[in-house]
C-alpha cells in the first residue's frame, strides 16, 4: 500500500501516522460504544419482554405442581380411607357371650364396619357380658384377642366382697374411706349390728341380700327384730340408711356415670358424655313408721318403680325429657 502524505500549513515535518490512526481509533471506539449502548438498551427491552413470559411460565408451572401436590393428597387420603377400611374389615367381634347388651354392640358393629361371629372362641375381639370364668381366660390367654373385661374386676361389683375391702380399708385408712356408711355383713356380723342398734337406737339401716338384684329383697328397718329370718341363714349386707339425700323435684334418685377403663398401670379411663338417672315415683320424706315400706320412695330400682302408678315411661326425644322416671 503506498503511503500518503498530507501538506500542513507551518514549518515543513513530516507526516505523523501515529496521529491519523489515534483519530481513527477513537471515531471507531465511539461507533461501537454507541452500538452496544443501542445493543444494551435492545436487550433491556427483549429481557423486560423476557421477564413477564418467564414469569407467566414460573406461576403455570406453580399451579401445575400445586394440582399435582394436590392430586397426591388426595390419592394419599384415599389410600389411607381403603387402608382403614380393610383394617376394620378384619375386626371380628364375638357376640356369643353378649346378654342385655347384644343390640348395642351390634349397633357399634354395624357403625364401624366389623364383623361379627358366634363361634365359641373365635374373633378378635371376645365380648364378655358377664364377669370372666376361668374357661374364659384360658381361651383369651391362647387365642390374645382383645377381651372387654378385667380378670376379678367383679369383685369391686359384688356387694358383700366390696363390703369386706373397704371395711378392711376402713381399719387402716379411717379417715380417706370415712365416705363409706356404717356396714355390716350378716350373717357373721349380726352380732355386731345388734350392738350397734343398741347403742344408736335412732338410725335407720337398709338390708339387701347380697346375691339378689332389681330391689328383690331389699328392706328398710330400724329394729333388729325387723331383720328378715333370711338374714340369719343367707348372705346379707346392711347398711346405715343415708336419709337426707341429693333430691331433684321432690323425688330420690340414683345417678350413674359410665367409665372406661382402658389400663389400670397407669390407670387410663374415659368418661362418657351421657349418663342415667333413676328417680323414685314417689316424694320423699325421711323414714317414720307411715312410710319405711314405701319402695316407690326410698328405692329408686326402675325393676320396681315401673309398676308404680305414677311412673313415666321416657320419650323418644329423651335428652329433652325433664319429666320421665328413668
Amino acid at each position: 500500500m503506498n503511503q500518503q502524505s498530507y501538506e500542513i500549513s507551518g514549518p515543513s515535518q513530516q507526516p505523523t501516522y501515529n496521529t491519523f490512526q489515534e483519530k481513527e481509533m477513537k471515531l471507531n471506539s465511539q461507533k461501537v460504544h454507541d452500538a452496544n449502548h443501542l445493543s444494551q438498551s435492545n436487550n433491556d427491552d427483549y429481557g423486560n419482554d423476557t421477564s413477564t413470559v418467564l414469569s407467566g411460565s414460573t406461576t403455570g408451572h406453580q399451579n401445575s405442581s400445586q394440582r399435582h401436590k394436590d392430586s397426591i393428597h388426595q390419592n394419599h387420603l384415599m389410600n389411607r380411607g381403603k387402608q382403614a377400611q380393610l383394617r376394620r374389615s378384619q375386626i371380628v367381634v364375638n357376640t356369643n357371650h353378649c346378654r342385655g347388651e347384644l343390640d348395642t354392640v351390634q349397633y357399634v358393629i354395624g357403625k364401624n364396619g366389623y364383623r361379627e361371629t358366634t363361634q365359641p372362641g373365635d374373633g378378635t375381639i371376645l365380648w364378655y357380658g358377664m364377669a370372666l370364668r376361668d374357661h374364659d381366660l384360658d381361651i383369651i390367654k391362647m387365642r390374645k384377642c382383645i377381651f372387654n373385661r378385667y380378670p376379678l374386676m367383679d369383685h369391686f361389683a359384688k356387694k358383700n366382697i366390696f363390703c369386706v375391702i373397704i371395711s378392711r380399708l376402713q381399719r387402716f385408712f379411717p379417715i380417706d374411706y370415712k365416705f363409706m356408711p356404717d356396714s355390716f355383713l350378716l350373717p357373721d356380723e349380726v352380732r355386731d349390728f345388734e350392738h350397734h342398734l343398741r347403742q344408736y337406737p335412732g338410725q335407720t339401716f337398709i338390708a339387701k341380700p347380697s346375691k339378689g338384684r332389681g330391689g328383690d329383697g331389699i328392706i328398710l328397718l330400724k329394729k333388729f327384730t325387723d331383720l328378715p329370718k333370711s338374714a340369719f341363714h343367707h348372705e346379707y349386707l346392711v347398711q346405715r340408711y343415708v336419709d337426707n339425700p341429693l333430691i331433684l323435684d321432690k323425688k330420690k334418685f340414683d345417678c350413674r356415670l359410665y367409665v372406661l377403663i382402658r389400663g389400670v398401670d397407669p390407670v387410663e379411663a374415659y368418661l362418657c358424655d351421657e349418663g342415667l338417672a333413676r328417680f323414685c315415683t314417689h316424694n320423699y320424706k325421711k323414714p317414720d313408721a307411715h312410710n319405711i315400706k314405701d319402695h316407690y320412695m326410698h328405692l329408686t330400682n326402675f325393676s320396681l318403680n315401673k309398676n308404680s302408678q305414677r311412673f313415666k315411661a321416657p320419650g323418644d326425644q329423651f335428652q329433652n325429657d325433664d319429666k320421665s322416671s328413668k
